[in-house]
Formats: C-alpha cells, sequence, structure tokens
C-alpha cells in the first residue's frame, strides 16, 4: 500500500514535504526510513485509496511543487 519514489538528484524530499503540508498533502521523506539519512531525494506515498479523486489531484498538485525545486 505504498509507492517509493526516487525525486531527480538535488531535490530534497524534506523540503518538498513541507512545501506539500502547505497544500493539505503529506508524504514521507525517505531519510526517515534510513540510520544514516540517505534517501534525501527519495519519499514514501501511501496508494491504499488511489482510486480517491482527491488522491488524483494531490499527486498533480506534488509534481507541481517538485517541479518548482528542480
Amino acid at each position: 500500500y505504498f509507492l517509493w519514489l526516487e525525486l531527480p538528484a538535488g531535490i530534497d524530499a524534506l523540503q518538498l514535504h513541507r512545501l506539500a503540508l502547505a497544500h493539505a498533502i503529506s508524504i514521507a521523506p525517505g531519510h526517515l526510513f534510513s540510520a544514516d539519512r540517505r534517501h534525501a531525494n527519495g519519499l514514501r506515498l501511501n496508494c491504499g485509496h488511489g482510486d480517491d479523486p482527491r488522491c488524483e489531484q494531490a499527486i498533480r498538485t506534488l509534481g507541481q511543487i517538485a517541479r518548482s525545486l528542480a
């Protein structure tokens, strides 16, 4: 029920997380799942309700935010 994503190098998933929260979108930055803070450009999405139209819009918004960080 989780989708792991690797963002392009240089995009900080923690920064993306903070910006996404302003849009009521919650993601899990990858460094939370590593003892040595690897995966700074990775993130985990919950996709248990993937057929919910709100999820589709949230993913679009997340993509727009991520592109703004590139």
